[in-house]
């Protein structure tokens, strides 16, 4: 599964305790974690599966869950 159909799946997310990287999930058997950026010079979100970079956004995706949000982003 590649980029954008990640960006489509319901995933519940965790929080690491992390405050660059401050949410992780498992999905399919797969460690995610979600980078933030420097935003606005780059994007808000960076995907990471399995430590890998998959993409980049700034929209949280809808059918996504976050346990709370750290920083009023959204």
């Amino acid at each position: 599964m590649i980029g954008m159909a990640w960006l489509e799946r319901s995933i519940h997310w965790r929080e690491t305790g992390d405050p660059l990287v401050p949410y992780s999930a498992r999905s399919d058997g797969r460690m995610l974690e979600l980078r933030l950026g420097d935003f606005p010079a780059e994007d808000l979100y960076t995907l990471l599966i399995d430590k890998v970079e998959v993409i980049s956004f700034s929209s949280w995706p809808s059918g996504w869950v976050r346990p709370r949000d750290p920083a009023g982003l959204e």
